[in-house]
């Protein structure tokens, strides 16, 4: 499993909450903010502040943190947002939904094995704590109403939503994962 860590991003008091039984759904993103503005590191806390004080962040989410949870290139995992709280990552599907960030730009690039690994397994401790089926699990752009932008790549072909699917059950078929996830 792997590593796994709390570091909650400020203003989260301020985000609508939601009962458990509300998530019914898993979407897997692609984020790169130092693509955007290179002074921004792409780490949790430098993500985290890319959205709450970058104009291009404000105008996306109004200063708040989209993904509970981001994939770091090492494949450690960083929750940013208790779980019950509902995030700005993927418009008409915030509500029923929880967005996994994976750190980097998989349009044509394979995130390091690590990695995948870490987002797989996230993505089925995700499906094991909300008793979902793993076709809760979507990419951003699978997502009709998802996004402003009809031609949004994301997370991309190097992470491709139905291969991240056909990983997460069969992972799943070795028996339920657990992570600590804060709700």
């Amino acid at each position: 499993m792997p590593q796994f860590r709390f570091e909650q991003a400020l203003g989260v008091e301020r985000l609508k909450s939601r009962a458990l039984a509300d998530v019914t759904g898993v979407i897997v993103h692609r984020i790169e903010v130092s693509q955007e503005d290179p002074s921004y590191g792409d780490t949790p806390s430098e993500v985290a502040r890319f959205f709450r004080e970058h104009p291009v962040g404000l105008k996306a989410t109004g200063g708040d943190m989209p993904y509970p949870l981001l994939v770091e290139r090492d494949g450690q995992v960083t929750q940013t947002v208790p779980l019950r709280f509902v995030t700005p990552h993927a418009k008409a599907h915030n509500v029923r939904s929880v967005g996994v960030g994976v750190i980097g730009d998989f349009r044509n690039a394979l995130p390091l094995p690590r990695q995948r690994a870490a987002a797989i397994a996230v993505c089925a401790a995700l499906l094991t704590r909300f008793n979902l089926a793993v076709e809760a699990i979507s990419g951003h752009d699978e997502l009709q109403g998802g996004s402003n932008d009809p031609d949004k790549i994301c997370p991309g072909s190097g992470l491709a939503p139905a291969d991240v699917r056909d990983e997460v059950r069969a992972l799943l078929a070795t028996g339920a994962v657990e992570l600590p996830f804060v709700w």
